[in-house]
């Protein structure tokens, strides 16, 4: 068995947290160590699990320290009366919310997004992020720069009808640039690929992305430099802790597959209850997607 990198199987512990509710940390060591290799022998999978325990407890111990003093929530704590039990703040999140066994379907929607086509995935990007009083839109273009969907954001709105200018004087004071990127990836993401996004706000891509959408009045919008810039990232998989680290520092806002699931899910879209059970209609939702008035739904 290769060398096994501390940062690997802690990550692959904090993901198994979305779906359990407890988990051992020996237990968890070995079933991301045969996730990650699949044909090592079983005694040589508890081998290695036994001799890099301590470690891996150091990097959890080191996640609670990271998560504190960025005022983090984090995705766990041990266990009251079992230290070597993880127990999952995620899970119970999602459970508490979960009356009637709605959230079952978060896993099922997750893994249908993996599967998506990544045009459909930026409209769903751009949808999810028009929810939030956020005029969106989409870039609709393959070779975008990096900037897959954006919005202003309004975060009050004045207007005298006497002198329609003031509106403009007083929006351009209160709104905010949305520069977003979707990647619908089975792979966690990278602080490089955070770093990409972050580089996005260039006079010069914007400018390119301006010439491809002459009339498109948001991404006009999107070159006013004086409307402070929020980076928006959005996936189907999960991000590595040294990702979500580098986001909490930059205040880049990220939602991962499971969050996306969810709130599709909150706002019952495509998801209904059969009188039996909460179903998820995959067909309507993909049909869904390829509409050009998504934004308008």
């Amino acid at each position: 068995m290769n060398r096994i990198r501390t940062s690997d199987v802690v990550n692959m512990i904090l993901s198994h947290l979305h779906t359990k509710k407890r988990i051992n940390l020996y237990d968890s060591i070995c079933e991301a160590l045969v996730n990650m290799h699949p044909g090592a022998p079983k005694d040589e999978v508890l081998e290695k699990s036994e001799k890099i325990r301590s470690r891996i407890r150091k990097g959890l111990d080191k996640y609670l320290e990271d998560c504190s003093e960025r005022r983090l929530t984090p995705r766990f704590d041990w266990g009251e009366y079992d230290t070597e039990i993880l127990v999952s703040k995620v899970y119970q999140d999602v459970g508490n919310f979960n009356p009637v066994g709605k959230y079952t379907l978060t896993d099922e929607i997750q893994e249908f997004l993996k599967d998506i086509d990544p045009f459909l995935f930026e409209n769903l990007c751009a949808f999810l992020l028009d929810k939030t009083n956020c005029e969106a839109v989409t870039s609709r273009e393959r070779q975008d720069n990096g900037i897959d969907f954006g919005g202003v954001l309004r975060i009050n709105a004045f207007e005298d009808p006497d002198d329609p200018s003031i509106k403009d004087r007083v929006m351009q004071d209160l709104s905010l640039r949305i520069i977003g990127q979707a990647k619908r990836y089975k792979d966690n993401i990278k602080v490089k690929d955070l770093r990409e996004l972050k580089g996005t706000d260039h006079p010069n891509v914007r400018a390119s992305l301006a010439r491809k959408h002459p009339s498109n009045r948001i991404i006009q919008r999107l070159q006013n430099e004086e409307m402070p810039v929020v980076f928006f990232f959005m996936t189907t998989s999960d991000y590595t802790l040294d990702a979500e680290n580098y986001a909490s520092e930059v205040g880049m806002i990220t939602l991962n597959g499971q969050q996306i699931a969810q709130a599709l899910i909150k706002l019952e879209i495509f998801v209904y209850f059969n009188g039996e059970q909460w179903l998820f209609n995959e067909e309507g939702f993909t049909s869904w997607l390829t509409t050009d008035d998504i934004l308008n739904s």
